[in-house]
């Protein structure tokens, strides 16, 4: 049973550890060397299956993002507070549509079904909603203030 040379000092002391708990099992049915023998194959096998464990899991972890600057937090939330400020000026029966579908990302029809509104009004509300909020964007990049 091959152990990683990084993980030898480890598997021998769990070795001695495990004899040490166990050496009042040994019945004297084989030899002391086989019997040592059986321990440290079954710790080595422990320590490997437990490697390949941590390996798939650290594999399947997400990576974690970088770090935000500063100047991009502070972008994202005065971006989030004009898209607020936006939904706010929207008639409510279109904020309610734009929200669901923009926002949310429900289909059409759950919002239909949600609002109790026929689909082809949900549809209208949507494009009259979307047509306000590219205006407003293209005022924005403008420079021009929201409205």
């Amino acid at each position: 049973m091959e152990v990683q040379p990084a993980g030898l000092d480890d598997v021998l002391h769990d070795v001695f550890l495990v004899v040490h708990r166990r050496l009042d099992d040994y019945d004297g049915r084989s030899s002391m060397r086989s019997w040592l023998y059986g321990v440290a194959r079954r710790v080595a096998l422990h320590h490997r299956r437990r490697g390949a464990r941590r390996v798939r899991r650290e594999h399947h972890a997400p990576v974690p993002a970088a770090q935000a600057q500063p100047d991009d937090v502070l972008a994202r939330r005065e971006a989030a507070q004009w898209v607020e400020d936006f939904v706010a000026t929207l008639p409510p029966d279109q904020r309610a549509v734009f929200v669901l579908c923009e926002v949310e990302g429900l289909p059409a029809p759950e919002v239909a079904a949600a609002t109790g509104a026929k689909l082809n009004t949900v549809y209208s509300r949507l494009r009259l909603a979307r047509r306000r909020f590219e205006s407003a964007v293209a005022q924005r990049a403008e420079g021009g203030a929201l409205g």
